[in-house]
């Protein structure tokens, strides 16, 4: 393919940088990738269980994903697309409670039945808004509230909200919520049971797919190579400086978490950086456990007690059986905080301490004998603090700084930080590029 005189550099070797490249390529315009860390992938980074690529961080894939489903084909992995029918749960007050089908809700206890009633009526009202900007206004606490009841936000989503945002439970807008529920009801079979995909071989599979076929069409692809600056001249991007020296580029997509983005956009006017600095984040541990035996039959379990110290357990071989891992059994335990909180620097040992007493009381037949290995991965900036006005704060894709574009999760609303919202946001960076 004949590549155009403009050359691009990208910041950052996650999906969207990876995403970026492969639409320039697909148009003929040359390309470069940086990527600090000595593997691929961002927030969908992995590493190796019994041969077989696993994610730091837990991942799937709606049937509404269609930008990242368009990609896995496109790089020749469809075959290794599979959707399943999963079992979603809630822990309550020493039981688990199935919330696959909608017919679970109705036979879920911790509710009284008319807030059962109530719960189901507020997920069909939310299929029905057309437009989320009116929702943006308002909190989800107030939404939940005013179209179900107190009940239903005390028993089941406050918990939920604290969890995954702390202090900032109840500021998080219900445009946020509203594309949630839209999102998983979306992804069902006509049965009404949940259904998610997973990529076969892990998604590690798919950087390192696109990596060889990038790298086969001219996009050199650096790893272990942090971006610390980007040049300009007279308010017009010019290059990258990393390792010392600083190469030139006509054009430059930064495809980072945007306080990354912030601490090497140094000639970024003040107002700009500013007003991007107003959205706060939240950080992740997510500690991986490498097991005997399964915890239970359960895919997703979020845990509404509101003294547990994680946010849900999610059991990736009930999604993609052990067979594929050499007979491992793994579960993910997440749980968001402030870089600043205490368990956020814990040590692995020190972590699963603080999380054993939980685990047996969420399964009690787990026992300390069925672990085989623990791992411990952290992201400082994995959530943006998605509260009301949200949408008006949405950074864009054009920066004041000419031929320098942004493709970050903190423009991803009210979608949640799916790897195909990555995709859809670094074709839109691209498709700037390629129109000059």
């Amino acid at each position: 393919m004949e590549k155009s005189e403009k050359r691009t550099g990208i910041v950052g070797g996650g999906i969207s940088g990876m995403a970026a490249a492969w639409e320039l390529l697909k148009k003929g315009v040359a390309a470069d990738i940086y990527e600090r860390d000595a593997t691929l992938g961002g927030l969908a980074g992995w590493f190796s269980v019994n041969g077989t690529t696993l994610e730091k961080f837990y991942h799937h894939l709606y049937n509404l994903d269609k930008d990242l489903i368009q990609l896995i084909h496109e790089v020749g992995l469809g075959e290794n697309l599979v959707f399943r029918q999963t079992n979603t749960g809630a822990f309550y007050v020493n039981k688990i409670y199935r919330l696959s089908k909608p017919i679970d809700l109705i036979k879920y206890k911790p509710l009284p039945f008319m807030d059962r009633i109530r719960m189901g009526l507020l997920v069909l009202k939310a299929r029905k808004v057309q437009d989320w900007r009116d929702l943006d206004k308002i909190s989800a606490k107030d939404w939940i509230i005013r179209n179900s009841s107190q009940t239903v936000y005390d028993i089941v989503w406050s918990p939920l909200f604290r969890s995954k945002f702390g202090r900032y439970a109840n500021e998080v807008s219900a445009a946020w919520l509203w594309s949630k529920l839209v999102q998983r009801g979306g992804s069902r079979s006509k049965g009404g049971a949940e259904e998610l995909g997973y990529l076969k071989g892990g998604y590690g599979l798919l950087f390192n797919q696109m990596e060889q076929k990038l790298t086969e069409q001219g996009v050199r692809i650096f790893k272990n190579a942090p971006v610390d600056g980007i040049e300009t001249r007279n308010g017009i991007v010019t290059g990258l400086r990393t390792g010392g020296q600083t190469i030139p580029y006509t054009h430059v997509i930064a495809c980072t978490q945007l306080p990354d983005y912030l601490s090497i956009a140094g000639d970024a006017p003040e107002g700009y950086r500013s007003e991007l600095n107003k959205i706060g984040f939240l950080g992740n541990a997510t500690l991986v456990m490498r097991l005997r035996k399964r915890l239970s039959d359960t895919y997703w379990v979020n845990i509404t007690d509101p003294e547990c110290p994680f946010v849900g357990v999610i059991e990736q071989t009930n999604l993609l059986d052990e067979s594929h891992y050499g007979g491992n059994h793994l579960a993910y335990i997440s749980r968001y905080m402030d870089v600043q909180d205490p368990m956020y620097n814990m040590t692995v040992d020190e972590l699963y301490r603080v999380y054993a007493p939980w685990l047996k009381k969420v399964f009690p037949e787990f026992t300390d004998e069925w672990i085989e290995e623990l791992m411990l991965w952290h992201e400082p900036y994995s959530q943006a603090v998605v509260s009301t006005g949200y949408g008006d704060r949405i950074p864009d894709a054009v920066t004041p700084i000419k031929n320098l574009y942004l493709s970050t999760m903190a423009q991803i609303f009210p979608e949640d930080r799916q790897m195909s919202n990555g995709v859809k946001f670094a074709k839109k960076a691209a498709e700037l590029v390629i129109s000059e």
